[in-house]
């Protein structure tokens, strides 16, 4: 019983749908903010990265837009670039928060959420903050 209730709890797969749904669902949020944070979540937006696989852009136009060397997907815009990722650490830094955040989106996004406690509102306002935030 001990080992299925561990294994339900981090299973990556459950703990990113949970998430995934409690964005979705926020009432009072613009409907296009939710179909981003969709497309976002499921690595659908036009990163260089996706335009590449779809033979959108060239090979030598992967690069970040914001010139920081590294290549343009999903994670490193919103959770590592030096540049855009700095917001998320000074809304941090905002709300008094000091921490870590994950390398990628859907753990962010998790991650985020949680920071605060465990009460329902709480958890609604941050997600909210973290749309906002993307």
């Amino acid at each position: 019983m001990v080992n299925s209730t561990y294994n339900n709890l981090t299973d990556v797969e459950v703990n990113f749908y949970q998430s995934f749904n409690h964005v979705l669902g926020l009432k009072g949020v613009p409907h296009k903010i939710n179909i981003f944070a969709w497309l976002l979540l499921l690595n659908k937006t036009p990163a260089k990265d996706n335009l590449l696989w779809r033979h959108i852009v060239h090979v030598t136009d992967v690069a970040c837009s914001a010139n920081c060397g590294s290549t343009e997907d999903i994670h490193h815009l919103f959770t590592s670039c030096g540049v855009f990722g700095r917001l998320r650490d000074l809304i941090a830094k905002w709300l008094g928060v000091s921490t870590a955040f994950y390398g990628n989106v859907q753990d962010h996004l998790t991650q985020f959420g949680a920071l605060w406690g465990f009460s329902k509102n709480v958890c609604i306002t941050f997600n909210i903050i973290w749309l906002s935030i993307i």
